[in-house]
């Protein structure tokens, strides 16, 4: 029982997740499903109670029926609380089942929501269809708003269930619930307001294009009255010309009307499906259509009453009008005056081209005076000037003519200066171009050749060049024939502009051609002096490198040094020479920035200093080879004389005849000679080494005669010494 309570104990916390209650709920249930075997332990102490009752005092038996019956009671009280704690884990874990199968529902049903509102966002064909769609919508909101008592019972559930436990999938949950929502309620909105700015502008449109329709009606009905009214009197054709004058004024309301359409069409067009916009775009077809019918039958009207007009008008009047206009033509014509630059000539032109237009334009005004005057002229005066008039339209007319003819070639004689200020340009500047590559003495001999020969091929353009000025000077006198004075100046400067220019060019291209050859002389000269100091060097390197004959006596040898040394006097002599090398590298590298200069001047140094310390190494050897063969003659000339006259000394010593003072005389002096054989034995020995050491630096014959001379020295020696001991 204490166990069974324990666990039942640790399963009746209902505060837990749904993982949670799903794990104490099962164990209560094996709890409950062990009662049969708790109703047996007790059934069991009951019958040990029994048998143990009779044989126990009365005291212990009313302590065990104590015990009996408390132990009862807590089995009871067990079994009460473990159906309490099962109801109250089942219905926990039933609130938690309802309550995601709910919460299951509700984001099912915001997606799908949210999808028919995305849907919302199709673009419609006609007003009604966006007018349906945003009905359609407002529903769709309206169960969207509708449904935000779902979502806070939703959460409030949720939050009561967060209470009972702090399960982050939960709260994560809740957290996704009311962003969807929130999102789909702006969404809808958005989605809203889209819809209804698509329906207002769509309603704006058609207010505007019936507006317009309703104008345009309105205003061919009008000049529909007026074409039907085009005969009567002058008077009547007066009035209908003022009242086609107020239509004609009354335009600009009209072309308003069809901007605005025009204007309010763009932005139902990108806010229409593919056939609302071919519906949107034939209704303003039509529209354009009927306005520029509009326009038409005003100017056909204007045209059908003017000539009305025209035959009631009296003559006098169309005389005046002519006669005036022709001297307003004339005076225009008179003042016609030279202008300064082309821009002013070519307004000039248009404004003759106008006027020459309204003259052929007024031809038929001034025919139709004639005609008029003929009808006249058959019933009535015979004096009339119209053809007066007729001759003074047909002088103003090829005056006209003439003028415009004047100024067009004031215009096209401009314009040839400019293309010929153009091409003179262009060809400067392409030369200019191509003289920035050249002017530079940067670069090898072969660089700065090929810069000379583009400047060569540059230079032969100048006629070229020469031919372009000439057409701008020429083009610019006769252009100046056509420009007022105060225009002259400009041209000509522009034209002594181009002149300096071309001078210019011409003597910076004789200049970068001078500092090209120059430098191209300096370079020839460097590289004349370069190979010639090169073969120097080379040659004196195969002498010097040469391995020296061996010499057969001193004399040969000392003649051998000799000629080294006035080799490498000649080596000494030509620092002179790779000091101006130097020189004049440095200076044609300042003037051409070639590195190869650079190089090659360290390369000659330094074969320069190769060559000299073979020279010095040469004249070192052959003194060297000197100085040991004196050494050996200083040897032989120091041994020689001790060896004659010791010789000469123990012959004078080898008489044996004598008094005894004279013998022991001898002995003495004898025995003093043969302590002087060592000295003699360190000179031949000295002689002997150095004869030794000049040997292999002595040609064969030579060489021979030292060793030959060597053994002579040793044998007459090694007689002495015999002699001397016998």
């Amino acid at each position: 029982l204490t166990t069974a309570l324990e666990r039942l104990t640790s399963c009746n916390d209902s505060q837990v997740d749904r993982h949670g209650l799903k794990v104490n709920l099962e164990a209560v249930k094996d709890l409950d499903n062990d009662k049969p075997n708790g109703e047996q332990k007790l059934e069991q102490v009951k019958q040990k109670s029994d048998e143990v009752i009779p044989h126990t005092a009365v005291k212990g038996q009313e302590l065990i029926q104590h015990e009996i019956n408390d132990l009862k009671d807590q089995y009871k009280n067990y079994f009460a609380n473990l159906v309490e704690t099962q109801g109250k884990l089942g219905t926990a874990l039933e609130e938690w089942e309802k309550f995601e199968l709910d919460l299951e529902k509700l984001l099912a049903w915001i997606k799908d929501t949210s999808d028919n509102v995305k849907a919302n966002k199709k673009l419609q064909t006609t007003l009604e269809d966006k007018q349906d769609l945003l009905n359609q919508h407002k529903n769709l909101r309206e169960e969207i708003q509708k449904e935000e008592s779902t979502v806070d019972q939703m959460s409030e559930r949720a939050q009561t269930l967060l209470g009972l436990n702090s399960d982050s999938a939960l709260s994560s949950q809740l957290t996704k619930l009311n962003s969807k929502y929130s999102g789909l309620v702006q969404s809808s909105k958005d989605v809203g307001k889209n819809l209804e700015q698509r329906v207002s502008n769509h309603e704006q449109f058609d207010k505007v294009y019936n507006e317009a329709l309703a104008w345009l009606d309105a205003a061919q009905e009008k000049l529909q009255g007026l074409q039907q009214a085009s005969a009567g009197s002058e008077e009547e054709l007066n009035e209908l010309l003022q009242k086609l004058q107020e239509l004609s004024v009354h335009k600009e309301e009209g072309q308003s009307l069809i901007h605005a359409a025009n204007t309010w069409a763009e932005r139902v067009t990108s806010e229409s499906s593919p056939e609302g916009k071919n519906l949107i775009r034939e209704q303003l077809k039509k529209l354009q259509k009927d306005w520029d019918a509009y326009l038409a039958n005003i100017s056909e009207a204007k045209q059908t009453l003017e000539s009305s007009r025209l035959k009631w008008t009296d003559y006098s009047d169309s005389a005046l009008a002519v006669r005036n206009w022709l001297q307003d033509m004339e005076n225009k014509l008179k003042g016609s005056q030279l202008k300064p630059d082309l821009s002013d000539k070519k307004a000039k032109l248009q404004k003759v081209k106008g006027l020459h237009q309204d003259v052929v334009a007024y031809e038929n005004v001034v025919d139709s005076l004639c005609n008029k005057a003929l009808q006249l002229s058959s019933s009535g005066p015979k004096d009339l000037d119209s053809e007066v008039l007729q001759k003074r339209y047909n002088d103003l007319k090829s005056a006209m003519t003439a003028e415009l003819e004047k100024v067009d070639g004031h215009v096209q004689d401009h314009v040839n200066l400019n293309e010929a200020n153009s091409d003179f340009a262009k060809w400067i500047r392409a030369a200019q171009e191509q003289l920035a590559h050249c002017t530079d003495t940067y670069g090898d001999e072969a660089a700065l050749q090929q810069k000379l020969d583009m400047l060569k091929d540059l230079e032969s353009t100048l006629p070229e060049g020469a031919q372009k000025l000439e057409a701008v000077e020429q083009a610019a006198i006769v252009t100046l024939n056509g420009t007022a004075p105060s225009g002259h100046e400009r041209i000509e400067k522009n034209v002594e502009m181009l002149r300096q220019d071309y001078n210019q060019l011409q003597q910076q291209i004789e200049d970068a051609k001078n500092r090209l050859t120059s430098c191209l002389e300096v370079r020839g000269s460097f590289s004349a002096t370069q190979t010639s100091f090169i073969d120097w060097l080379t040659d004196l390197e195969s002498q010097l490198k040469l391995q020296p004959e061996l010499q057969p006596d001193l004399d040969s040898k000392t003649q051998q040094l000799q000629n080294y040394q006035k080799l490498a006097e000649d080596v000494t002599k030509g620092q002179e020479t790779l000091q101006n090398l130097t020189e004049n590298a440095q200076s044609l590298l300042e003037k051409t920035a070639d590195t190869q200069l650079s190089h090659t001047v360290t390369q000659l140094t330094a074969k320069y200093q190769a060559l000299s310390n073979l020279a010095k190494d040469a004249v070192r050897q052959a003194e060297a080879r000197v100085n040991q063969h004196k050494s050996y003659d200083s040897a032989v000339d120091d041994f020689t004389p001790w060896l004659d006259d010791t010789v000469r000394r123990l012959n004078g010593l080898s008489d044996t005849s004598g008094s005894k003072e004279v013998l022991q005389d001898r002995v003495a002096q004898l025995k003093e000679l043969q302590s002087s054989l060592s000295e003699g034995q360190n000179k031949l020995r000295c002689l002997i080494d150095q004869g030794e050491l000049t040997v292999p630096h002595t040609r064969e014959d030579g060489a021979e005669n030292i060793r030959t001379a060597m053994q002579v020295y040793e044998m007459e020696y090694k007689r002495l010494v015999a002699s001397a001991t016998e």
